[in-house]
């Protein structure tokens, strides 16, 4: 999961799997960052489904990023 992060521009703040769903929590620098890391998930071909469930303005120090959480479910 972590080799399908977007480099100096998003950080992971919670994980959480409960049967064959994966939730990932995390913040990132813009919306383009946190789509551009849906597109990996979606292209490194380990979950079926990846959704965008939230994603909201939140200011950290200072700095307008954005919260988000992807609900992943596995493949088969």
């Amino acid at each position: 999961m972590t080799q399908l992060i977007v480099a100096n521009r998003m950080w992971f703040t919670n994980f959480s799997s409960s049967g064959n769903n994966v939730v990932v929590k995390g913040i990132a620098l813009d919306n383009k960052t946190v789509a551009d890391f849906m597109t990996r998930l979606e292209n490194a071909n380990i979950f079926s489904v990846v959704n965008l469930d939230t994603i909201q303005h939140k200011s950290v120090q200072n700095i307008d990023m954005k919260s988000f959480s992807i609900t992943c479910n596995k493949a088969n």
